[in-house]
Order: structure tokens, then C-alpha cells, then sequence
């Protein structure tokens, strides 16, 4: 199933930029080092953010709800700046 609503979807440059990019984020920090090993940076956080928004047409499985609504899973290949390519989700970088 894809996720409902997919292309209504956004994402927060700030979210990209301060939470998944962001190399001093607490928890955020685990999930620059995965992407900045795929060429993303936070200077440029719109590349990180439509190479996610592209991944929301691939299958998708509701695996858990929280007080902001279901939360998906969606598993496939991210294909970075750097020309890299990882499985996503990475287990080490969850």
C-alpha cells in the first residue's frame, strides 16, 4: 500500500536541516552521520528531503501510531549526492 495522502506530503527544512542533518542533535546526530556518508549535508537540505518525498510512491507498511497519527515503513534504496547507495531502512541508523 502507499502511504495515504503521499503527495500531499512536506517535510520541515527545518527538520531536515536540524534533526536528520544536524551533526550535534542528540539523537539526530546517529542519522547525519548515515546521510552525510550519501552526500547530503545540511547546507543543502532540499536534496535530502525530495530524494524522501520520491521514496513515499514505494510500498509502504503501517507499523505503529503515536499521538501525531500511523506511522509508516517504507523500505527501498536511497541514492545520494555522493553517487552512493544505501538500503533503507538501515538498521544501525534508526
Amino acid at each position: 500500500m502507499q502511504i495515504p495522502n503521499h503527495e500531499n506530503a512536506v517535510i520541515a527544512e527545518q527538520k531536515i536541516r536540524d534533526y536528520l542533518l544536524s551533526e550535534t542533535h542528540a539523537i539526530g546526530r546517529y542519522k547525519a552521520t548515515f546521510f552525510s556518508s550519501l552526500g547530503y549535508s545540511a547546507d543543502n537540505p532540499d536534496a535530502l528531503s525530495a530524494d524522501l518525498l520520491n521514496m513515499l510512491i514505494l510500498d509502504a507498511q503501517a507499523v505503529d501510531s503515536s499521538e501525531y497519527g500511523k506511522k509508516y515503513e517504507i523500505r527501498g534504496s536511497i541514492h545520494g549526492p555522493s553517487d552512493s547507495r544505501a538500503k533503507w531502512p538501515n538498521r544501525g541508523y534508526s
